[in-house]
């Protein structure tokens, strides 16, 4: 058997729980969000200033260490916010230890590549991933598709429109290997439903459903991937088609639809 799709559902040698266990200075908050009832985290993958308004009126009570990559945990009201690490193995790594402060629902915000390019002017929430990437084969069997919380996403998904944003419910194709993206795999991906490429959601999905939590996410496109060109949709400064409100604009809208999942 090929050795990434060996998959043992024995023993663990070491859980999130006994790493916070050993580290308690790390994992120094854990009771107190416990304490406060906070269920939910927003994941999101920028690096924000300290000074930007998402981060305004934030306390820092985590950071879970991947790698050379810290990926800083804020309290902002009755949720947390992560800063997410780039990969399917850093999801995991950060998923698995915000389960020790008992947070049940994940929500995450992020970039892909559009494959298919009659929905490139929409957000996408995720109903499965392709599962082309190594972490999910360690939490669940082989399987070409992990979906993502179906309550959730529909809930996410209704939220949007509300908000008057323009989405779609569709499949994401993970990778390890974002420079190994050929035109063959995207056609594939393409014939196998896909609408876009990412190197998470698989991985955050797995974990998920391993541990039953719950788990959705909302992509927006940062480039185009077709047979004959690519295409970057988001500059150099992280504007997404030059409008560097957009994403700050739907997160601060999903903090609103978050105060009503954390039952």
């Amino acid at each position: 058997m090929i050795p990434i799709t060996e998959y043992y559902d024995d023993e663990i040698f070491l859980t999130p729980e006994k790493f916070a266990s050993v580290c308690p200075n790390e994992f120094k908050n854990v009771e107190r969000v416990k304490n406060l009832g906070i269920q939910t985290a927003l994941i999101i993958f920028m690096n924000f200033p300290e000074q930007n308004p998402i981060l305004q009126n934030c306390e820092l009570v985590f950071q879970c260490h991947l790698g050379s990559f810290l990926a800083n945990v804020y309290l902002k009201d009755d949720y947390l916010i992560a800063i997410a690490g780039l990969g399917g193995s850093a999801a995991a790594g950060l998923m698995e230890e915000l389960s020790v402060f008992g947070i049940k629902n994940f929500i995450a915000i992020g970039s892909a590549g559009c494959i298919d390019e009659s929905v490139k002017d929409k957000f996408v929430v995720v109903d499965s991933a392709i599962r082309d990437e190594g972490a999910s084969y360690k939490y669940l069997p082989p399987d070409i598709y992990v979906s993502t919380d179906n309550d959730l996403s529909t809930l996410l998904f209704d939220a949007l429109l509300h908000f008057n944003c323009p989405a779609i419910r569709g499949i994401t194709w993970t990778t390890d290997a974002f420079y190994r993206e050929t035109l063959n795999l995207i056609k594939k991906r393409r014939e196998q439903g896909a609408v876009c490429v990412e190197m998470e959601c698989s991985s955050f999905s797995a974990v998920a459903k391993k541990k039953g939590l719950r788990f959705a996410q909302i992509l927006y496109f940062s480039d185009v991937v077709n047979e004959t060109e690519w295409k970057r949709t988001i500059d150099s400064e992280g504007h997404y088609n030059n409008n560097r409100d957009l994403m700050l604009e739907l997160i601060i809208k999903v903090f609103e639809f978050m105060k009503s999942i954390n039952d």
